[in-house]
């Protein structure tokens, strides 16, 4: 299992809700939003967690990623 906590830029938090909602139709990724601007995302290995790094930099501009586990 791994975990992240990543923020955005307030510009962007409008993209939140989509981002979450793409993530979670992955069985193997919950994903769920802390604040406007704070998501925190586990998925089951680190594949998928490469995959879910790889969305974040695609979707938003300097996402700060902090990892939790």
């Amino acid at each position: 299992m791994r975990a992240i906590t990543v923020k955005i830029n307030k510009e962007e938090m409008s993209k939140v809700d989509a981002f979450i909602k793409d993530i979670n139709q992955d069985e193997n990724m919950a994903a769920y939003a802390i604040d406007d601007i704070t998501m925190s995302i586990v998925t089951t290995g680190d594949l998928s967690m490469a995959y879910v790094e790889a969305l974040l930099e695609l979707s938003f501009i300097e996402p700060v990623v902090q990892i939790i586990k």
